[in-house]
């Protein structure tokens, strides 16, 4: 069923500003907006004590470009200036969609890289799996994990050894102490 719009409404527009290109960036599905929050609320927990701070959607100006990713952290505060980031966050993550994700494990992610974005995440809620990126001492990003949440019924067809195998917390290498367990990042996507 619809639910009318009232008349005259107007969705307001969001657009990322890459390569030169202006691209308007779609609504983000329920699932979308459910990784976004789990993964923001506990980065907040975690700096509630630090001085970096953590945002969500929040524009980011770095190399001539304009992103807005769906969360991020910044230590360096004098980056932060009229309420925007002018310069590389410290972690930026990324919830794909199916219209979002050529340019996140593309464009966004060499752009990350280039200029000095110390740890990526991207996280599929279509496949439930996470990538994590982490910049090297030559500027150059080295996947430090790469992980998906086995369904139980297929889980139930593996060894003690292949389910070692399968990370099922979430570590980060940039923030010291910092996981969360892939269960709980995915419990609610269907």
């Amino acid at each position: 069923m619809d639910i009318p719009i009232a008349q005259g409404y107007k969705e307001p527009k969001v657009y990322e500003k890459l390569n030169g290109k202006l691209i308007l960036m779609p609504r983000p599905h329920a699932d979308h907006i459910e990784l976004q929050w789990v993964i923001e609320s506990e980065l907040r927990q975690y700096m509630k004590d630090k001085m970096c701070r953590v945002f969500n959607e929040i524009d980011v100006f770095i190399s001539g470009d304009n992103v807005i990713p769906d969360v991020c952290v910044l230590c360096d505060l004098d980056k932060l200036k009229n309420g925007r980031i002018y310069g590389a966050p410290d972690l930026i993550v990324e919830v794909t969609s199916p219209s979002t994700k050529h340019r996140d494990i593309g464009y966004k992610k060499s752009l990350y890289e280039k200029t000095g974005v110390k740890e990526y995440w991207i996280i599929n809620p279509m496949d439930k799996s996470v990538e994590i990126y982490t910049l090297t001492k030559t500027n150059q990003y080295n996947c430090h994990l790469m992980t998906q949440l086995v369904p139980d019924y297929e889980r139930a067809g593996l060894t003690a050894d292949e389910l070692k195998e399968i990370p099922i917390v979430i570590t980060s290498q940039l923030l010291e102490g910092f996981s969360i367990s892939i269960y709980d990042m995915f419990k609610k996507i269907p």
